[in-house]
């Protein structure tokens, strides 16, 4: 045969473009009026029995197969499949692998792995069950696919069809509205078994269509899984009755996009001679759609957006999240926050901009419940996950110092097909270590001027909202004379000594009360803090007849008391100021010593002193093992002055000089005693060492 290349369009059975007037195509959407060929048909039949094209398919090449009446494909206006090879003789006998799809009246596709031998004979079935034989005489396969072009000896008959194939270009145009979407269109794909399944088409690509069995809806009872062997066969997109042929099987998942090799496989059927090309099929009465692409989010945005509980400006801006859109369309943005951070935000459907515009409290985002919840899951490690109590203790740290959520934003473009593009981002919601609080604040007490030490004035109490803290008080001011002295743990005031407590001297005292809270638990880090509240408190003292007499004074005018302790550890003994010589006096009256009972002057004069005591360090360790008070940074008692003559005896010396040295050791808990008690703790392996001297610290002393 000479001449020109034959389009046989005049096939009997097979058209180029849709056959019916467009008006009356159900849809213009080529998705929807495809499904609705598959949709309409299998509807009217069972798919117990309207899989197969074969009730049986004969051995024997003369025995005509016979057509399944009740097969989907011939519900409706009958597709014709007949162009789809029944059997071949490559392993000597009728067998039924290796696929064979007619493109022309001469010329099959196959699978480039799995193709037919060239001196084979592959039988075609026409409607009637008639077998139609030809020999394969050539074979080539395309460069770099898996598609193999093969030529029969002869042309078939008009009973026997051959199908067009859609470009490639103009395929993805008609379905793939938005950019990456996957798709969801019913496509015909046979198998070895000559049974009609219904796949699905999910992607298009220039080289590959993807496509996967349904899982849902009646199309899910008309589709198998593709199995070995089943490489060649053929899928079908249904046009207005007309099957275009998409692919030949490579994978069960994925196979080779014939309509962007139309070229190659034209050129590969003139090479094998037949004088046929492909024929292309036109889908005039369906929209194409300009894609639609998603927005794109600005680059080298930080992984982790970051907030503190207590922000002194607000509205502070913690994100940008504007997006661009390649095809210029606006956009409009929507947010989503995990439900226990969800407030606090201000965001605008026309902004990417995330803005932080109230604050919100830490401890109502982490309860303490949901720490003490924690705290007993970490000790009982019921999943196995801790290494040790280091690990325990590093993430009880990390859930009280803060909590992470997601926060997710959406960009849409505002379109016919709108496409949303979504960027999800950690949102680190840091707790602040808080100052404790004074409940009743200010405080007003009274007591009587004839008080013995001991009494008790009144009580503070703070309050801490952050997780496991632990409060100390002490008196900061106001306490000059010793009058006083507070509970470390409990915030009770009572009466240290009884002779300041005139009331013809002073009728109040004014004193300033800290509280100071520290993290028991967590190990040091950036948001640890000591933190600090003072309030201020009065003690009023009330006049007493001086007929009742008075706690440590004469009530003579001569008459000298007995010893009294003061807050600084040196005993005191009351004489009148008239016995002292003048130097004396004027020394009392410079460390404001002189206390006025009934109009005499009485100077505190020492008579012991233990601040500059050498104790051993063995009576040191057994005052030591005593100490029963938390104490920390802040605190002010004689607790403190015993764990300082301690750490200096046992060499973890407070202060070379001066306050805290060995023999001069104080009431006060600095930051010198802090360091000194942090090194002891690390020599002896007590965790954490954070210079706390609470329960655990204390019960390594009394094991010393």
């Amino acid at each position: 045969m000479a001449g020109t290349p034959l389009f046989a369009y005049a096939h009997t059975g097979i058209v180029s473009s849709p056959a019916t007037s467009c008006g009356s195509i159900d849809s213009t959407d080529l998705a929807t009026h495809t499904g609705n060929q598959i949709d309409n048909r299998i509807n009217t039949v069972a798919s117990t029995t309207g899989l197969s094209l074969f009730t049986s398919r004969q051995t024997s090449t003369s025995t005509p197969w016979t057509r399944n009446p009740s097969v989907w494909t011939s519900a409706g206006t009958p597709l014709d499949f007949t162009g789809v090879a029944g059997w071949n003789n490559q392993s000597g006998a009728i067998q039924y692998q290796q696929g064979a799809t007619l493109i022309s009246p001469r010329h099959f596709i196959a699978a480039g792995h799995f193709a037919i031998a060239v001196g084979s004979t592959t039988g075609f079935i026409d409607s009637s069950g008639n077998h139609v034989e030809r020999v394969v005489v050539g074979s080539t396969n395309i460069t770099g696919t898996d598609i193999q072009v093969e030529v029969l000896d002869s042309d078939v008959p008009d009973s026997i069809t051959y199908y067009p194939i859609m470009a490639s270009s103009t395929l993805f145009a008609l379905f793939q509205k938005i950019q990456g979407e996957t798709l969801d269109v019913p496509i015909v794909a046979f198998d070895q078994e000559a049974k009609a399944l219904i796949h699905k088409m999910t992607s298009i690509s220039s080289t590959y269509i993807t496509h996967a069995e349904y899982s849902t809806s009646t199309r899910k009872e008309f589709n198998e899984r593709l199995i070995g062997g089943d490489s060649g066969q053929p899928s079908f997109l249904i046009v207005d009755n007309q099957p275009v042929l998409l692919f030949a099987h490579y994978f069960d998942t994925y196979s080779p996009n014939l309509g962007n090799y139309i070229s190659q496989i034209n050129t590969a059927m003139t090479s094998l001679g037949g004088w046929y090309q492909v024929t292309e099929y036109n889908p005039t009465c369906f929209r194409q759609y300009a894609l639609n692409h998603y927005p794109v989010w600005p680059g080298g945005l930080s992984g982790v957006i970051s907030a503190y509980e207590a922000t002194t400006t607000l509205p502070v801006q913690l994100f940008d999240f504007t997006a661009t859109d390649p095809d210029g369309d606006a956009l409009s943005y929507r947010f989503y926050m995990n439900s226990l951070i969800a407030s606090g935000f201000s965001t605008s459907s026309s902004s990417g901009i995330l803005t932080y515009s109230s604050n919100l409290n830490f401890e109502t985002v982490q309860t303490q419940a949901d720490y003490d919840a924690l705290m007993v899951y970490t000790e009982n490690d019921p999943d196995h996950i801790f290494a040790d109590e280091a690990a325990k203790e590093v993430y009880r740290n990390q859930f009280s110092q803060y909590v992470d959520n997601v926060i997710t934003a959406y960009a849409i473009d505002i379109t016919e097909f709108p496409s949303e593009k979504y960027l999800s981002k950690w949102f680190r919601f840091y707790n602040i270590e808080e100052p404790p609080v004074f409940g009743a604040a200010p405080y007003t007490f009274s007591i009587a001027e004839n008080s013995g030490a001991g009494s008790s004035v009144g009580s503070v109490s703070a309050t801490d909202q952050d997780y496991d803290e632990t409060i100390s008080y002490s008196i900061s001011s106001g306490n000059d004379l010793g009058a006083f002295a507070i509970n470390s743990t409990t915030g009770a005031v009572t009466v240290a000594s009884a002779y300041p407590l005139d009331y013809e001297s002073r009728h109040s005292i004014v004193l300033t009360i800290t509280a100071s809270s520290t993290d028991n638990a967590r190990i040091p880090n950036l948001f640890d803090s000591i933190n600090y509240a003072t309030t201020m408190v009065t003690v009023n003292i009330t006049d007493v007849s001086e007929s009742s007499g008075g706690g440590g004074g004469s009530s003579g005018g001569g008459g000298g008391g007995g010893g009294g302790g003061s807050s600084d550890g040196i005993i005191y003994y009351n004489r009148p100021a008239q016995a002292t010589t003048s130097s004396a006096t004027a020394a009392a009256l410079t460390a404001g010593r002189i206390v006025v009972i009934n109009g005499v002057s009485y100077v505190m004069a020492p008579i012991q002193s233990t601040a500059g005591s050498a104790a051993s360090a063995a009576s040191i360790t057994t005052q030591a093992r005593s100490l029963y008070k938390n104490l920390s940074l802040g605190s002010s008692n004689q607790d403190v002055r015993v764990l300082q003559q301690f750490l200096n005896a046992r060499g973890f010396t407070v202060s070379d000089t001066g306050a805290g040295s060995p023999g001069n050791e104080v009431s006060y808990f600095g930051l010198k005693t802090k360091q000194a008690l942090i090194k002891f703790q690390k020599a002896n392996n007590i965790k954490p060492a954070s210079g706390l001297f609470g329960p655990v610290t204390r019960a390594a002393i009394k094991g010393l």
